[in-house]
């Protein structure tokens, strides 16, 4: 009886290993359905992987576009804006009255813009707006632009330009008003293009 209690954990042993087997010695049987199923998707998970991996590498993110051409070039830009008071449309029995003097903005605004290989707009402007900052993008073959005051504490004109390139100049117009719509202002403008 001691005998055969000691054979017994072995001979458990030998029918666990003989139950797990799936596959026959021969080796000669189809795989089953469900692991013929996941075989392409292991093999796609696969290719997927060492795809991320490769342009991990090459230092590209995956699936990232390369930047499209915005269609106005990299370079500075310099002119004047011819700058007049602009028409404001109210709806019905809403009054409105602006409150400087006609003179107030008008006139000729110098307006120096800069493109860089990023699509990214700055610039400055003086004259007849006084002293402004230009910040903005190049998009799609457009400029388009913020004026904000140098010295926001003074009140001044600020408001929006869009522009385009055309024969190597940007040309647009510029829309502003002052910090408390007191006055309403539109100018064009053609900037010639000089050195990067």
């Amino acid at each position: 009886m001691k005998t055969s209690l000691r054979a017994l954990p072995l001979a458990l042993l030998g029918l666990c290993l003989a139950c797990s087997k799936t596959e026959p010695t021969g080796g000669g049987a189809a795989p089953s359905a469900s692991a013929a199923s996941s075989a392409p998707a292991l093999t796609s998970a696969a290719t997927s992987a060492s795809a991320a991996a490769a342009g991990s590498a090459s230092g590209a993110p995956s699936g990232a576009a390369a930047p499209s051409n915005t269609g106005v070039a990299a370079a500075s830009y310099e002119g004047e804006a011819d700058v007049t008071v602009a028409d404001l449309t109210l709806p019905d029995n809403v009054k409105w009255k602006g409150d400087v003097e006609a003179s107030d903005g008008v006139g000729k605004a110098k307006i120096t813009l800069s493109v860089d290989e990023a699509s990214v707009v700055t610039g400055s402007g003086s004259g007849a707006l006084g002293d402004v900052v230009v910040t903005g993008r190049a998009i799609a073959g457009v400029v388009s632009a913020t004026l904000l005051r140098k010295s926001p504490s003074d009140m001044g004109y600020t408001g929006t330009l869009y522009a385009t390139e055309e024969g190597g100049a940007l040309k647009g117009t510029l829309h502003v008003s002052k910090g408390n719509a007191g006055g309403l202002r539109e100018g064009k403008f053609t900037l010639s293009k000089g050195k990067k």
